[in-house]
């Protein structure tokens, strides 16, 4: 694994969280029903929708918007604390009613309310276990992109081409600017260079290393041409995240001084 870029966070950081978010849906064993005033205890409600909502946040994280993940995912974890907050809240209010005689409740319903409150904790920390782990390695990816910044003021893709391109590709390109995940003043992270259609790049995590010519780029995924068996090829953005932290250049036709088009 890279101690840089994307490949920091594993995809389990982001499945883990809507794992044990589903759990807390439902309480295990059941839910405490027959209480005063028609109360039910059950799992928590309004969690049904954070799967969703974490998958964008992933989608983002692997299109290279660190910042973005990091905020969606910390407001998801404010939304599921104030959940937990308002669900220990009731059971509370009912355990109190119950011993302070507002409410008759029987000794072993609310034994039964008890319980539940303890299986619920039992279902929550690790919820919360998984949302901090998140941000953690969020947050990390956050300063290392800081770092990498800082880096790229001294060091440039042009100056240091850092590959030796296979010989059949160097009889027709040379190695140009290594593409890299840089933040600008706006917090958010892009490629820099940009990609731009109809350039051509060598990836080196590809099977075979190759030259493509990038036919069309969008959110999801990049379709680029495989000049040497002429075929196509999807990208995806999560893949296409770890071939750039594996290593992606500019290639220039060596006739030009600039990308081949």
């Amino acid at each position: 694994m890279s101690k840089h870029g994307l490949v920091q966070i594993e995809p389990a950081h982001f499945s883990n969280v809507i794992g044990a978010i589903q759990r807390t849906a439902s309480l295990t064993g059941g839910a405490v029903r027959g209480l005063p005033g028609g109360v039910v205890i059950g799992g928590l409600p309004g969690v049904a929708s954070f799967a969703s909502s974490i998958s964008d946040a992933q989608k983002e994280f692997q299109l290279g918007r660190v910042h973005s993940a990091l905020e969606r995912v910390r407001q998801l974890e404010t939304s599921f604390n104030g959940i937990t907050g308002r669900w220990n809240s009731n059971v509370m209010s009912v355990i109190s009613s119950a011993k302070q005689g507002r409410q008759a409740v029987p000794l072993a319903k609310l034994n039964e309310v008890k319980n539940a409150q303890t299986r619920m904790q039992q279902l929550i920390r690790p919820a919360e276990k998984a949302f901090r782990d998140l941000v953690t390695a969020l947050e990390h990816e956050v300063a290392m992109e800081g770092r990498r910044d800082d880096d790229a003021d001294d060091v440039s893709g042009d100056d240091t081409p850092e590959i030796d391109l296979p010989e059949d590709v160097a009889e027709t390109y040379r190695c140009g600017a290594k593409i890299q995940l840089r933040q600008g003043e706006d917090q958010k992270t892009r490629l820099t260079p940009a990609l731009r259609k109809q350039a051509c790049y060598f990836i080196k995590g590809l099977d075979p290393p190759r030259v493509v010519r990038l036919k069309s780029l969008d959110k999801k995924a990049i379709t680029a041409i495989d000049v040497q068996q002429d075929k196509e090829l999807t990208i995806p953005a999560g893949e296409l995240a770890k071939l750039i932290q594996t290593g992606v250049w500019v290639l220039l036709a060596n006739s030009d001084d600039e990308p081949k088009t």
